[in-house]
């Protein structure tokens, strides 16, 4: 058992323990990065407040549930949210759907406020195939708060890559504002592009790396995406996508994705390895 799990263990029986678990948990001392340290900045100048006023702002809500954002505890009451609202929201209509994730919208951002960081090692199969090019676009599909695109593109400026970013998802208010902010800070040139009921399938630009992971399931036509996708992705491009089929819950539209599958074989595409566990695909030149 790692120190975090019994520091987890013994968390709810002690408080003094409870409070180590906490920081830990809150302030990267699990040698994870999250978007945590830049959510309290980003606190601090939306507020016009200092750092330490944001930081205590922010610790004080997160004291709410036991490991803050990263826990189980806040994981859980997401969980118990969506069903709570549940009889006032449906999937059955992609309207329903858009206006399902702009509801929890604010509850979805903090718990990806807390979601861990790709390491340089675990984005370097991305990074080593791209780092050739003098310019690079970038494609994150169904971004959410862009961890790991962000975390590319920043990889491949510090090689001298000059960078791109073309987000695409849902417009939820507290993700575009950090989105926006993340991206300032971080010197990331950046468009983003809408989802809406009247343009689910916008055309893309011609880019680069496609990130599309956990987004297939939450679409009507995920054929449809893999089909734009590939339209604008570059000969030789690189195409990060899970497609395994999905368990069946609410917000997953499309569980079986046995038709994306079958699609990527018929294009072409190899997987060349795994990132996160995701397959890393390849269009071919």
């Amino acid at each position: 058992m790692s120190a975090i799990s019994k520091l987890k263990t013994f968390a709810g029986k002690t408080p003094v323990v409870r409070t180590l678990y906490d920081a830990v948990m809150k302030w990267g001392l699990s040698s994870y990065d999250t978007w945590q340290g830049e959510y309290v900045e980003f606190i601090a100048q939306r507020r016009g407040i200092s750092i330490d006023k944001a930081r205590a702002m922010v610790d004080g809500a997160q004291k709410q549930f036991l490991g803050g954002w990263l826990g189980d505890d806040y994981r859980k009451f997401s969980e118990q949210a969506l069903e709570t609202f549940r009889p006032l929201h449906d999937d059955a209509t992609d309207e329903a759907v858009i206006a399902t994730y702009k509801f929890h919208g604010p509850i979805d951002f903090l718990r990806m406020v807390g979601y861990v960081c790709p390491k340089p090692p675990e984005i370097e199969p991305i990074v080593s195939r791209l780092a050739s090019k003098s310019s690079v676009r970038i494609v994150d599909y169904g971004c959410g708060l862009a961890h790991r695109s962000l975390t590319v593109a920043r990889a491949l400026q510090a090689k001298g890559v000059k960078v791109h970013l073309t987000l695409v998802d849902i417009r939820k208010e507290y993700h575009a504002l950090f989105l926006d902010f993340l991206c300032k800070k971080f010197g990331v040139p950046y468009d983003f592009i809408e989802i809406t009921a009247s343009a689910l399938y916008p055309e893309l630009p011609e880019h680069d790396f496609c990130d599309n992971v956990s987004v297939l399931e939450h679409v009507r036509e995920p054929v449809t995406v893999v089909n734009n996708t590939h339209r604008a992705l570059k000969p030789g491009g690189l195409f990060l996508a899970y497609c395994d089929d999905a368990i069946e819950e609410m917000m997953h539209i499309s569980p079986d994705l046995s038709a994306v599958r079958k699609r990527l074989a018929e294009l072409g595409y190899v997987k060349l390895t795994t990132v996160h566990s995701v397959p890393l695909f390849q269009k071919p030149s």
